[in-house]
Order: structure tokens, then sequence, then C-alpha cells
């Protein structure tokens, strides 16, 4: 039977250990900072029941809860480095170990990344994860730069995640002659928009993670940036199946409100269009010009005919009633 330290051992143990002191002692130390970098530190909480059910797959589950972190520390335009997992398990299963830290190394060998500590513990099934990354002391992106007449965009296609939540809790009710089977990646195995991030310092003047929803997290850019914002509901970007029913309403509130995205939403000047426009194409990530920043504080969203489109739901909150 496996303990605490055995399991840390055989699945947690990096194949590499760098510059650092960390998996074995009661913290990490981690490599002095020059004095141009700092250090950019996002946390996230993944519980069963809440973001996964019980019969998730361990290893979707083990790298999507790496991918949300690092899709943060991209919104940010920070390059990845560090990691603390923090796991609380019910019991101790090889089986299921064993898939979860595939899924999980998977990701973090992509970007070379450290596990420098954690926690182990017994109780109800929840995976937390630190990431921490690094940004030179005066280039990282923020969500409060935008500025009016600034350009609205958005990476990948939006919508096909939600779907897929939408289609499982339907009951075969949401458009049952459908094949979603295309999406199901989008929800389970995100990409996060790493070198997109790294690639839009000193181009985009703010930036977000769309992992809310879009109106919500376009929101929170306007908020902090004390501006306001328009939308051109037809310029969002989405796949093909959902393409032909955009104009359906259910459809329209997964595109604006649904979440689970984890695309990158961010502003810049008309001149950056160009920039902007081989950076998508260098890195083969579309990046698509939706709206416009404005005066005010409020979030439109229009369609082709220039009618205002009303959604009650704008996007995720764990504690909305």
């Amino acid at each position: 039977m496996l303990d605490e330290f055995n399991i840390i051992r055989k699945y947690f143990q990096n194949s590499n250990p760098q510059d650092f002191l960390g998996i074995g002692d009661d913290a990490a130390v981690l490599p002095q900072i020059d004095s141009n970098k700092r250090l950019v530190v996002t946390t996230d909480t993944l519980v069963e029941n809440v973001h996964f059910t019980p019969d998730v797959d361990p290893r979707t589950l083990g790298y999507k809860s790496l991918a949300v972190n690092l899709s943060d520390l991209a919104a940010m335009g920070a390059q990845p480095k560090y990691l603390l997992l923090a796991l609380t398990l019910p019991e101790a299963k090889e089986s299921w170990l064993e898939k979860f830290s595939a899924g999980f190394w998977n990701l973090a060998t992509e970007y070379s990344l450290n596990l420098v500590g954690g926690d182990l513990t017994r109780g109800p099934c929840c995976v937390n994860i630190t990431a921490i990354g690094l940004v030179e002391s005066n280039s990282y992106l923020t969500r409060s730069g935008a500025c009016i007449k600034d350009n609205i965009w958005i990476s990948g296609t939006l919508g096909s995640a939600s779907a897929i939540i939408r289609k499982k809790l339907s009951k075969k009710t949401f458009y049952p002659d459908f094949n979603w089977t295309r999406l199901e990646s989008f929800l389970d195995m995100p990409s996060p928009r790493v070198h997109l991030g790294l690639e839009l310092l000193g181009v985009a003047t703010s930036a977000i993670d769309i992992s809310d929803g879009l109106l919500k997290d376009i929101g929170h850019i306007t908020r902090m940036s004390k501006v306001g914002a328009i939308i051109n509901y037809n310029d969002i970007p989405c796949e093909r199946e959902l393409q032909s029913l955009r104009d359906q309403k259910e459809v329209q509130a997964l595109l604006l409100s649904g979440g689970e995205d984890y695309e990158i939403a961010f502003t810049a000047p008309e001149r950056q269009t160009e920039k902007i426009t081989k950076i998508a194409e260098k890195l083969e990530i579309p990046c698509t010009k939706i709206g416009k920043i404005k005066n005010g504080s409020d979030v439109s969203v229009y369609d082709e005919k220039g009618s205002e489109i009303i959604i009650s739901n704008m996007g995720f909150d764990h504690f909305k009633v």
C-alpha cells in the first residue's frame, strides 16, 4: 500500500531538478530572481461535483488542473516556471494516480515546469495548483490598460466547452441530431495560450483569460480600465458545429457567457493590427477582432443588423444563487 511519501516519490518527483530546493524539505527554496524580473503567482482549485464529476478521466483532470493555471499566467504575459500541487483524495488508488500524474506531467513537461512542493491529504477529491511565472519588471499584461478606440480581440474560438457542458446536462435534448464529439477536447484539454501572451507584450494594452464567459471577462477589463465596450456578435468566432446555430438564443448564451474557453481576450490600438495578424500566423493561433473600447462603463452586444442582444446571465459565478 502506498503511503504519502511513496506517492510523492513515485508520481510527483521532478525528473530533472534544477537550481532549487524543493520536494523533500519543509518548503521550497527558489533561485534568486534577477533584479529585472518579477514573480507572477496564480492559484486555482478544482473540486469534485463542482468542477468535475466523480467519473472524470484522471488523465484529463491532471491536464486541465494545470492548464487553467497556465491560462492565467498567459493572460499576464508571464513565462511559467514553478508549480505547487495540493491534492486531496478519498483513497490512494495507483491506477488513478498513474493517469492523473501522466496528464499533469504531459503539460508540465511541454513548458519545462518544475514541481517544487505541495501537499497530499485524505478527503473529498480536490485539486489545487499554484503556478509561478516570471515577467520583466516593467513588461507584463494587466486588465487595467484598455484605452478608448482600442480594438477588442480574442484568440481561438468560443462556446465549444460550454456546449459540451450544456449537452451533458440536457439529457439528450440539446440539438440531439448534431455530432458534438469533436468539441469534447475544448472542455477536457484546453490549450493555454502561453506563447501568445508572451508575444503580446508591448502590443496589447490589456488582457484576460476567458474562463467565466466573454461578457463577464470583458467586463473585468472595462471596469478596471474605466471604459466601456461594444461587441459585434457576428464577429465572435466559433467552431463549425455552432456556426449554423449561432442565431439561436441558447447558442448566443454559450458564445457570450458560457465560459470554460480559456482563450485570451485582449485590447490593442488599431496601429497594432498588422503586428497581431503576424503573431497569429506565426503561432498558428487565430486571433479575431470582435469589438471596440468606447467611452462609458457598459458592455453592449449588437447583431449584424445593429440590434442589441440582451443576455441575462453575464457569466459564471460560484456563489450566485
